[in-house]
């Protein structure tokens, strides 16, 4: 769990400057491929596909670092930690409420984006990124003390 600790604060910080940048410029070329990948969770969501909600979503994540970013560096860094944050998503996932509602926090970063509210999005990708995961990482921590290395 202390890897994590570090690892999802730099995620937060380098998807924070690709949503920021989007919410500035406001894209909707972008804005509609990532309403597109929001279906695609969906979708996998509705067939109970753990994987490809996964895949969606880290799809998702990717085309705003790729769209927005600005920088082949910051692109860089961020894959280097999403093998580990993937490795996160596909033991946490499933302690959602819903599969869908994964599409549902996708849906509420792009809400945040379009309402041009820089706290508000900020707010939203600390959520997303990096509380939400670690609280769901203290649960599954309690209910298996073994740890099985995280």
């Amino acid at each position: 769990m202390d890897e994590l600790e570090f690892i999802l604060p730099v995620r937060l910080v380098l998807e924070e400057v690709a949503f920021l940048r989007l919410q500035k410029h406001k894209d909707l070329q972008v804005l509609g491929k990532l309403e597109g990948r929001i279906e695609a969770i969906r979708e996998a969501a509705d067939r109970g596909s753990v994987s490809d909600v996964n895949e969606a979503d880290q799809s998702f994540h990717e085309m705003v670092m790729t769209e927005c970013s600005g920088s082949s560096q910051a692109i860089r860094l961020w894959r280097l930690v999403m093998p580990r944050v993937r490795m996160l998503f596909n033991m946490l996932t499933p302690m959602h409420e819903s599969l869908n509602a994964v599409a549902k926090e996708h849906e509420i970063l792009l809400e945040a984006v379009r309402s041009g509210s820089r706290i508000l999005l900020q707010s939203e990708l600390e959520k997303h990124i990096t509380s939400q995961p670690l609280a769901f990482l203290r649960d599954w921590s309690n209910a298996h003390p073994e740890g099985h290395g995280l």
